[in-house]
């Protein structure tokens, strides 16, 4: 399943990508935080070795890409999903509303463009 597909699917996850490092990680006892970046760092290695293995892409062009798409998925799904407010906003005011886009085909291209600048270069 495409990532942006995924995300949609897990909202929670979306959000979450923010806060973790926003407040989340920030005010713990340091073997939580030990607790956690191990197991991510363990995640985050199986990904980069199955990518790795699955496609062409090197180990890190693919660590790249992952950046990337935590990157843009954290602050494109806050975007596309905005407070009341802002919704009755653009609600008044559409030519605003291209700030709200749309997550998944606007995610699913820039991460295209990405594996594509990243493997051009070799």
């Amino acid at each position: 399943m495409a990532l942006s597909r995924w995300g949609r699917a897990q909202p929670l996850f979306c959000d979450l990508l923010t806060h973790v490092p926003l407040s989340l990680e920030g005010d713990v006892a340091i073997e939580r935080a030990r607790r956690f970046k191990t197991n991510s760092f363990t995640s985050y290695n199986a990904i980069v070795d199955t990518l790795t293995g699955a496609g062409t892409m090197t180990g890190a062009q693919v660590q790249d890409l992952i950046t990337v798409a935590l990157g843009l998925t954290a602050n494109l799904w806050q975007i596309s999903h905005p407070t009341p407010t802002l919704a009755a906003l653009y609600a008044q005011n559409p030519r605003w509303e291209h700030v709200a886009l749309d997550f998944e085909p606007r995610l699913t291209r820039l991460l295209r463009a990405t594996a594509t600048g990243l493997t051009a270069g070799g």
